[in-house]
């Protein structure tokens, strides 16, 4: 006779003796040991990015696992239910703990104590089983079960995540032909996000330079076999603490928009963070790889007044000449293209930078100046009068609530206009929100095009256009005659 030993109800990851469910809960205690202090709620992290990175290199985990872990269980700190029962049981791993954290992101930074309490007692009663051998929830059942709650508390970010995936999906690719001067050629369109399109690019330039082909010989080298692709690096430019989600920027594309920063966090495990160099020097003339990111970020175009031609286009110029006593240093390096370097070197300008604002000023030889203003990345984080790129744990937090919030809401917008077609309203209710959030929403709905009303008037008769035509064959007609007879 069998012996069941297992309390009334319990989850299928709780079997006792059950050498699986046994490793498992290991897992579980394991992710509780690094994560589980910053559920408390004095808990805090300065500077959430060093953090990451630190403890990314003393366990070998990914950036992204930790990030989800400890959102996960800091999001805790304001369930204290489900905090003390995951306490006690461990049932959550940070797969779970990482979707319940998105999705009460769709709440914003400001949802209420009342909105958190609800949802508190909601997730316990998820998580405490009913019957003997339940299956413990899904991440995927957590996400639908809390959307679902959260839309009754704030229908504004109700969206169709169907239709939102779609609308964020936009690659294609199709295949056409050409015919220039009599010559039929064969062509393919590629449109993707910025991201990828960035990685293609650098692949191409990349392959092109070293087996000294020309883009088109590269693209296709590439696309039939004969030409190995390289191993590539994308830089990328985010302020120290970017939380996923957060729109990065490409040197010659510009920030990311939904798709494109999908797209990037997709690259996660092989990102290698690196903190642009402002303040080394070099014995060389020619600048470390370092030095040029950070001028790079810091003009992002070329300095002279008005000219936008992009720093990775330019020359990087010794302001002080190297061979004056010049250092090779950032502060003594800024992006001039050719024709602006030529107008330094003949002596026509100068420039002199403010290190307080980080405008340029062009000293020019009638004796006049102009200020010109800074374009970079980097502005609002390297003068003395701005603070840093640094993002604690409660900022990450705040930005990742506040940046799902308002994408929600616009999804919902987009919804609600499917089913009215209330072109005008649509638009404005995103402007509106674009300006609450001071954030950009790229999937706005294209204008709708009607027919031209139809022209109920009688026409001319006779028709000026009918008269013309006959009168015109009648003196070709003639004309050709008259020519035989002659």
């Amino acid at each position: 006779m069998l012996v069941d030993d297992q309390p009334a109800a319990y989850f299928a990851t709780e079997r006792e003796g059950d050498p699986v469910s046994d490793a498992a809960r290991l897992g579980r205690q394991s992710e509780f040991a690094l994560y589980g202090d910053y559920a408390t709620d004095d808990s805090d992290i300065g500077d959430f990015e060093l953090f990451v990175a630190e403890m990314r290199a003393a366990s070998g985990k990914s950036k992204h696992e930790i990030e989800k872990g400890v959102l996960g269980y800091a999001r805790l700190k304001m369930l204290p239910r489900l905090r003390e029962l995951q306490r006690e049981t461990l049932r959550l791993d940070i797969s779970r703990l990482g979707a319940i954290d998105s999705a009460l992101n769709l709440l914003g930074p400001h949802a209420s104590a009342d909105a958190f309490e609800a949802l508190d007692r909601v997730l316990v009663r998820m998580f405490t089983p009913r019957k003997k051998a339940q299956e413990l929830p899904s991440p995927w059942a957590i996400t639908r079960s809390l959307r679902q709650r959260i839309a009754e508390i704030d229908p504004e970010v109700d969206f169709d995540a169907k239709k939102r995936k779609r609308r964020q999906t936009q690659d294609s690719c199709s295949f056409f032909e050409a015919v220039t001067n009599g010559v039929s050629q064969q062509g393919v369109e590629l449109l993707t996000n910025s991201t990828t399109m960035a990685l293609i690019r650098a692949q191409i330039d990349q392959t092109s330079r070293e087996e000294k082909l020309s883009h088109a010989a590269a693209v296709i080298g590439l696309l039939t076999g004969k030409v190995a692709p390289r191993a590539i690096v994308l830089n990328a430019y985010a302020p120290a603490g970017r939380a996923a989600g957060e729109p990065v920027y490409l040197p010659g594309f510009g920030w990311t928009d939904p798709a494109a920063t999908v797209a990037f966090d997709d690259l996660a495990e092989d990102t290698r963070i690196v903190d642009v160099d402002g303040e080394s020097t070099t014995k060389s003339y020619t600048p470390t790889a370092r030095m040029k990111a950070f001028v790079h970020a810091r003009d992002r175009v070329c300095v002279f007044p008005g000219c936008h031609r992009p720093a990775e286009n330019c020359q990087l110029d010794h302001r002080i000449p190297f061979d004056q006593g010049g250092k090779t240093t950032p502060d003594n390096l800024f992006a001039l293209c050719q024709h602006h370097h030529n107008v330094k070197t003949d002596r026509r300008a100068f420039y002199v930078p403010d290190p307080s604002t980080g405008d340029i000023i062009w000293l020019f030889s009638d004796g006049t100046y102009i200020i010109s203003d800074s374009h970079g990345l980097l502005k609002d984080q390297v003068t003395p009068v701005t603070p840093r790129w640094r993002s604690s744990l409660a900022n990450v937090q705040k930005n990742k609530a506040r940046s799902a919030q308002f994408y929600a809401k616009c999804h919902a917008v987009l919804d609600r206009y499917d089913e009215d077609s209330d072109y005008e309203r649509c638009v404005e209710a995103l402007k509106r929100l674009e300006q609450e959030y001071g954030l950009s929403f790229d999937h706005h709905p294209q204008s709708p095009q009607f027919p031209p009303e139809p022209d109920d008037s009688e026409p001319p008769f006779p028709d000026d256009i009918d008269d013309y035509y006959v009168s015109s064959m009648v003196e070709f007609v003639v004309r050709h005659a008259l020519r035989r007879a002659a």
